[in-house]
């Protein structure tokens, strides 16, 4: 067919519509006829969508597209590349993003091999969560693959959003009721996991899961199939705790208890009234099982025979026994007893069984002896008056019990004057041990002289609470300053004046100086004696003898703080403060501001951080930062008594005439590095200058004292 077009008769409109479609022709052909570069028109910002359909079933180039585009190039992707299983897979593995989800197609997703590739490929937990929720019923009721999902996300995730998909699926639930512990034990029972209706009606079903995971699983099954007796009855000798789930009226039912107490005699328990009433079954369960005789009626638990044939083979089941049988002396006999209260099984058995052998002499003694001591109670209270007042049951009685049983102060509280004016009561009541004891005695014995100076030889703490004129009785205040020096305080000032009586409280307890006379206090001889055996006891001695330098002395050789107690004239003497100085540089702690900026004495005090050698004047070379060669101790106690405590506070030191160090509260992170570059920096001949090293002491004694200690610079040589 030949085209003709005459332009010299057509307008000039025309003329241009022709040729702009003449050439909008041609240069569609050219473009038909160039290959495409789809990665550069991707590149340029165009979407897969605008390539040729070829390109859409590409993997590579639909890849490069939701690489620049995301997921949503999906959409214009052709149906058979969203059928391709690699393709799908690589996605998978790349976006951890659920929008996936929606271009899997149901045939792939409910597939166990491509499920399983999903669960091992998955970018997060999340993914293959809301991967299984999409799937079919039938491939939730079926499929064993999504157990898999235990291995990758883990129990708690997988019970709390995968498992509630399982309540139909028979082989998993099988699997996991007999496999995985930690759900059977602490899911299932807090429901976390149901069983859906169909599977709790299914007796084949049940029977493989009281199979694989125990019957105790019953629970689960349907109220139908706890009421079928059948049913229950095939299942009765697996285990014997699924009766507590049966329908309550099986378990009167003969031939099951039955069987169930052929299998434990514990199963008594789930019996019916009336079968616990039975001889014959009672019997037979505790033959079985001895215990079981606590789920017998009340009138079986007090027949003997049936008691007789339990304590036979376990004692303990003696606590169960009846009212009538508790005091029956033909069952229990003394031999009986103490074989019983000897098992801890039977510990309340004894609560129990007090009230009918509060007039039994042998009994109580065994009961006193065996007490539980867990159990509080006023043991004293079942005991009989005949009995309260008979002093040597009494006696034989707090033999028996533990030394510290509450029940001794119960009982003496109850006892009248009488037999608490026996003195034998009170050496079976441990006064060495329990003193507090001596209160309950009667007046008659609290004021027998004998029975004073007794006790207080094994207990000073009896002089205390003895009447006063057993407290300015000598011999009996001896006694007691032998053990407790401080008893002192109880005597009169004739015996606070005798030297003799003070020694003896002083060699127990320098301290006791504080309750002595005036004109002994000023004995030299015996305060140098308590300061001697410590320095603080300076604080309670005369004047007179606190001016004295020998005591002084004698006292700072132990206690460093005595200082704070000496005179204060000799506080101001630079020279005895000097020397005490030297010979314990702490004394700086607890010295007037004056000496404390002078010189000599700042080069003791700087001996305190080990900063000089023994002629003060030179740092030792061998030493290392925070622990020696400068030897500050960062925030650590620096004193030799346990009463002092202390700490730097700053700090500043210069080497050679550089700021070397520079701070507050030195502390160990400086030190090994610090510790290293100062001892390569260090050397022969350097000079160390102190500039301030602000410190804090506090003596926490009797008194508290704080103090600052600010050196005024300092220059040392290194060796």
């Amino acid at each position: 067919m030949t085209i003709f077009f005459n332009l010299s008769q057509a307008s000039e409109m025309k003329k241009l519509v022709f040729l702009f479609t003449l050439a909008f022709f041609f240069t569609s052909g050219a473009i038909c006829q160039t290959e495409i570069d789809p990665y550069g028109v991707i590149e340029q910002g165009y979407s897969i969508n605008t390539l040729p359909h070829k390109y859409q079933k590409d993997p590579s180039v639909a890849l490069f597209a939701i690489e620049n585009f995301g997921l949503s190039e999906l959409n214009y992707v052709s149906s058979s590349l969203l059928g391709n299983r690699d393709f799908i897979l690589e996605l998978w593995s790349s976006y951890d993003d659920e929008k996936l989800l929606e271009f899997i197609p149901d045939s792939m997703l409910n597939n166990d091999d491509f499920f399983e590739n999903l669960i091992y490929n998955a970018p997060s937990e999340s993914m293959p969560i809301e991967a299984y929720k999409l799937t079919s019923d039938e491939f939730k009721r079926i499929s064993l693959v999504p157990l898999q999902l235990l291995d990758f996300i883990g129990l708690y995730r997988f019970s709390k959003e995968v498992l509630p998909y399982y309540s139909c699926n028979a082989p998993v639930l099988l699997s996991l009721m007999s496999n995985y512990g930690e759900i059977k034990e602490q899911l299932l029972p807090s429901k976390k996991l149901d069983i859906c209706d169909s599977l709790k009606q299914n007796k084949e079903f049940m029977r493989e899961l009281f199979a694989e995971a125990g019957s105790e699983n019953f629970r689960y099954a349907s109220d139908e199939l706890k009421s079928d007796r059948e049913f229950v009855l095939s299942q009765v000798k697996n285990n014997v705790s699924y009766l507590n789930e049966v329908n309550p009226q099986l378990l009167s039912d003969r031939e099951i208890i039955t069987r169930a107490i052929e299998s434990t005699g514990s199963a008594l328990r789930y019996a019916g009234e009336e079968l616990k009433k039975d001889k014959i079954l009672v019997q037979r369960a505790i033959e079985s099982y001895p215990l079981a005789f606590q789920f017998a009626s009340p009138d079986l638990r007090n027949d003997k025979e049936l008691l007789k044939l339990a304590i036979d083979r376990d004692v303990s089941a003696i606590q169960y026994a009846g009212p009538s049988l508790l005091n029956d002396p033909e069952i229990m006999t003394f031999e009986l007893l103490s074989e019983a209260l000897n098992d801890n099984r039977a510990d309340e058995f004894i609560l129990k069984i007090l009230p009918f052998y509060s007039c039994n002499e042998s009994a109580l003694l065994l009961f006193g002896s065996n007490k539980p001591q867990y159990l509080l109670f006023c043991m004293s209270c079942a005991i009989c008056e005949s009995l309260l007042n008979d002093e040597n049951f009494l006696i034989k009685f707090f033999e028996k019990l533990p030394e510290n049983d509450q029940t001794r102060d119960d009982l003496l509280k109850q006892l009248d004057s009488k037999i608490l004016s026996n003195p034998k009561l009170f050496d079976v009541n441990h006064l060495d041990k329990y003193p507090d004891n001596f209160k309950y005695a009667d007046k008659s014995l609290q004021h027998n002289r004998d029975f004073v100076l007794k006790h207080v030889k094994t207990n000073p703490r009896i002089i205390y609470l003895a009447p006063r004129i057993f407290q300015e009785d000598k011999e009996i205040l001896s006694a007691a300053l032998v053990q407790d020096g401080l008893a002192l305080q109880l005597g009169t000032k004739t015996l606070k004046s005798d030297i003799e009586i003070v020694r003896l409280a002083v060699d127990n307890n320098s301290f006791a100086l504080k309750y002595a006379s005036e004109d002994i206090k000023n004995n030299f001889e015996l305060v140098k004696q308590a300061v001697n055996q410590d320095g603080n006891t300076l604080e309670h001695v005369s004047n007179n003898l606190r001016k004295n330098k020998e005591i002084i002395s004698t006292a700072f050789s132990n206690r460093i703080e005595s200082v704070l107690f000496i005179d204060s004239k000799l506080l101001n003497d630079r020279t005895f403060m000097l020397e005490l100085a030297s010979k314990n540089p702490y004394t700086l702690f607890f010295l007037k501001d004056d000496f404390q900026n002078d010189l000599d004495f700042q080069k003791l005090g700087a001996s305190i951080f080990n900063l000089t050698s023994e002629d003060a004047n030179n740092i030792v070379s061998n030493y290392s930062l925070a622990s020696g060669k400068i030897g500050i101790k960062p925030n650590t106690s620096y004193a030799n008594s346990s009463k002092l405590s202390g700490k730097i506070l700053q700090y500043k030191i210069d080497i050679n005439g550089k700021p070397y160090l520079n701070g507050k509260a030195l502390n160990t992170s400086m030190d090994y590095d610090s510790r290293r570059e100062l001892e390569n920096t260090l050397k022969s001949g350097d000079q160390v200058i102190i500039h301030s090293v602000i410190i804090h002491a506090i003596y926490d004694g009797d008194k508290k004292h704080q103090t600052q200690l600010v050196p005024s610079p300092l220059t040392l040589t290194v060796k």
